[in-house]
């Protein structure tokens, strides 16, 4: 009964701090205008007028400096064209978008001519080449792609992500900021279909990774979220460029400190893209999870082993069976998992302005409707019907559609169960699978502070 007592106390501890991340998710909804609320209407309702910059400019200017967008490539995924479209749709002066293949046959290479079709007024570069770099694919991708990339501002992009209309935008005004080195975005998932797996992975991107991100940030932690990593070229040069990155599985986590060692700032701009999670076996999705868990557990082992509090349902459900189902044992069950789908609902309502979901349509998507292909046209030079895809009747883009995934509460209980069990199996050992090849998650060293290139040397 004292173990049970332990484990329901465990419980409370997790209930507590996912009540902690869900305000803060709250929190930084709140103080982050909506995409709506980001242009308002002009006097008379004659057009929409952009909110001031940082700089108290409006429109272009220093806040908006060309950006290169690098965009590693690796197959077909599940929703790849949806996403890469999104980044082709930007509300942006000037960018560039730069896609990387190792392999002459990807069939990554047919989705990127469509849209280099589908979007002519889009600078669209595309680099196949086979050079190794290293034991990290993606980062020997980056060194392949950097000398066709013509900007001197450098957007790092997952080939998955979704992202808005002013997601460019957003991470100028951040990279504009006093002493900032660095930007990434927080993300969420976003289901590739309705399968249980695809589920599963989207609540825990969602639900558990981003309010426990927004919580590290909270301690004075500034980790690099791989899914977007945004700097200027000379900063990149000073840390060693992409070969310091080529031989770490955690690349993001080695530029961040690498970054910070600058004496620069790693920063999370005002925006909240979407990751696909494409797996539609749970085995597929266990196997991604793992590999999470055994990289995050190499670069910081004590705060991975700290972050077991963060599964209330499971030490509720633990405490139920050291207790041989005592009726006390149930009611903390029931009140941690009422307790802990609230938060859900919480994260997702706060999230919903920043996900493009409107109050037309509270909470979901649009109801999805087949698109003939269209011209490019009105703002942008990309009209809206552009942004659907007419071989894929039964999902449009995630630009168009919104962002949102809505938290099946009833499938926490089996999320906290399979989340523990991945971080008790990677403590089996540090091999992972990733894109077919395997790895070992590495523990870099930390970067002496100033270092000004490769080797560590100090400045």
């Amino acid at each position: 009964m004292i173990l049970a007592g332990v484990a329901a106390l465990l419980a409370g501890i997790g209930v507590v701090q996912a009540a902690a991340g869900a305000a803060l998710v709250g929190r930084f909804a709140a103080a982050n205008p909506s995409a709506a609320e980001r242009e308002r209407p002009t006097p008379g309702g004659m057009g929409r007028t952009p909110l001031p910059t940082l700089s108290g400019t409006a429109g272009t200017g220093p806040d908006y400096p060309p950006i290169t967008v690098l965009k590693p490539l690796h197959g077909a995924e599940p929703l790849l064209e949806q996403a890469l479209a999104s980044i082709c749709t930007q509300d942006y002066p000037e960018y560039q978008v730069v896609f990387g293949v190792h392999d002459a046959a990807d069939p990554a290479l047919l989705v990127a001519a469509r849209l280099r079709r589908r979007f002519p007024t889009c600078d669209i570069a595309v680099v196949v080449d086979p050079t190794r770099h290293g034991a990290n694919g993606k980062v020997g991708n980056l060194i392949n792609m950097l000398p066709h990339a013509r900007h001197a501002v450098l957007a790092i992009a997952d080939s998955d992500l979704h992202v808005q209309p002013d997601y460019l935008a957003r991470i100028a005004e951040a990279l504009a900021r006093p002493d900032t080195g660095l930007v990434t975005t927080l993300y969420t998932g976003l289901p590739a279909g309705t399968g249980l797996a695809q589920r599963l992975g989207a609540t825990q991107i969602t639900h558990y990774f981003l309010p426990g991100a927004l919580l590290a940030r909270a301690m004075g932690r500034q980790d690099c979220l791989g899914a977007t990593m945004v700097l200027r070229r000379r900063t990149l040069d000073r840390i060693g460029g992409f070969p310091a990155l080529a031989d770490h599985l955690a690349d993001d986590q080695v530029l961040g400190r690498r970054v910070a060692a600058l004496g620069l700032r790693v920063r999370l701009a005002v925006t909240v893209p979407a990751t696909t999670v494409p797996e539609a076996r749970l085995r597929d999705l266990l196997r991604h999870e793992l590999r999470w868990a055994r990289t995050i557990r190499a670069l910081e082992p004590g705060a991975f082993a700290a972050s077991v509090l963060q599964y209330p349902l499971f030490w509720a459900m633990l405490a139920v069976a050291l207790s041989a189902g005592a009726v006390w044992s149930w009611g903390t069950f029931f009140l941690a998992w009422a307790i802990r789908a609230l938060t859900t609902v919480w994260v997702d309502r706060a999230l919903d302005p920043l996900l493009g979901v409107t109050n037309e349509f509270p909470g979901a998507r649009p109801p999805l409707s087949p698109a003939a292909p269209a011209d490019s046209g009105g703002p942008g030079g990309h009209d809206p019907a552009d942004l659907q895809l007419s071989d894929t009747p039964s999902r449009a883009d995630a630009a168009t559609e919104g962002l949102a995934f809505a938290c099946p509460v009833w499938l926490l209980p089996l999320r906290d169960l399979i989340s523990v069990g991945v971080m008790l199996a990677s403590y089996a050992g540090r091999q992972v699978e990733w894109r077919g090849h395997h790895m070992t998650a590495d523990t870099p060293e930390r970067p002496a502070p100033g270092l000004t290139n490769g080797t560590g040397r100090p400045n």
